[in-house]
């Protein structure tokens, strides 16, 4: 059985809330928008992995099998594939300048271990 989120519109963004979840989805209209659904029991929907300084290194519950990650900092958003390209690549991004593009990419090179780790411990 599964339990929709339920969606509102605030500005300039969907915000998506689940009475089993703490943490709030928010995302600009400007990216594409799937419909999110999580099984009855579950509250995992996108585990953050890392913080590193505004960074947010997450990867969502009900995604692709290739391994990848999020990054966001307030509206902006980022994708970098980490398997099984090498170095990491950049899937997309949205709202980075390229200067912090490099420094994110640098980030997820120096910490690709650690987050190939939980993607494959979440995954498993």
């Amino acid at each position: 059985m599964f339990a929709s989120f339920h969606s509102v519109v605030i500005g300039s963004h969907f915000q998506y809330t689940h009475l089993d979840l703490t943490e709030i989805l928010t995302i600009p209209f400007a990216r594409p928008i799937k419909s999110v659904y999580v099984k009855e029991g579950e509250n995992v929907m996108s585990p953050t992995v890392l913080r590193l300084g505004p960074y947010r290194f997450f990867f969502y519950s009900r995604e692709e099998s290739k391994p990848h990650i999020h990054v966001e900092e307030g509206n902006n958003a980022a994708k970098f594939w980490i398997e099984p390209v090498e170095p990491v690549e950049l899937a997309e991004s949205h709202g980075f300048s390229t200067h912090n593009l490099y420094k994110i990419e640098q980030l997820v090179e120096d910490n690709v271990e650690i987050i190939l780790k939980e993607w494959r411990e979440f995954h498993a």
